[in-house]
């Protein structure tokens, strides 16, 4: 590059080099996802609405025809078992985000919406019986102010993400999640 030196380069305020990336930026043509791509996003779509139009009248059939009551075969083993993976949950998003690996984001989701899973099942089926203060007392205190903090964490993580992402491309870094494109197509 004939004309700019590193000294020219390191003499630039952040502005002007924020400037620059975004001149630089507008010369380049977006990237477009390869013609794959759009046929596995509109089959991914076409799956999803499927499964939401299935999962209403089951969920309807769920509520007409469940018992009341149901005595569950292996109780401890779905207990212990869910609350292994609240474990790993919680010491993966602890890993990741004391590495501070992206992994962190969907970690804080998946751990946060076991949370908020194990705070309901804890609730209801606690009803009628002596633990319901307890399940209460855990879900308020504990599992649902967790879950909260971590959907914060992630939020936040993919903010800051998609911030600098849009800073190093040129672009302007604040933007509402909602109207922020995904980076990648499915390809």
């Amino acid at each position: 590059m004939s004309g700019w030196g590193d000294l020219d380069l390191e003499s630039l305020t952040a502005e002007q080099r924020a400037e620059l990336r975004h001149r630089l930026a507008a010369l380049d043509p977006p990237v477009a996802a390869p013609p794959a791509a759009a046929r596995v996003r509109a089959g991914v779509l076409l799956l999803l609405v499927v499964c939401c139009v299935a999962l209403i009248p089951w969920i309807v059939l769920l509520a007409v025809t469940l018992p009341r009551h149901y005595v569950a075969s292996d109780w401890p083993v779905a207990w212990v078992g869910f609350d292994v993976a609240l474990l790993s949950g919680l010491g993966a998003t602890a890993w990741a985000i004391a590495a501070r690996r992206q992994v962190a984001v969907p970690c804080a989701v998946i751990t946060a919406t076991l949370l908020c899973t194990d705070a309901w099942f804890d609730v209801l089926t606690s009803a009628g019986t002596a633990d319901r203060l307890t399940a209460l007392a855990s879900a308020l205190l504990v599992e649902l102010p967790l879950a909260v903090a971590l959907f914060a964490v992630a939020r936040r993580l993919v903010v800051v993400t998609v911030a600098r992402a849009r800073a190093g491309s040129g672009s302007p870094p604040r933007l509402s999640l909602y109207r922020v494109p995904l980076f990648l197509e499915f390809d």
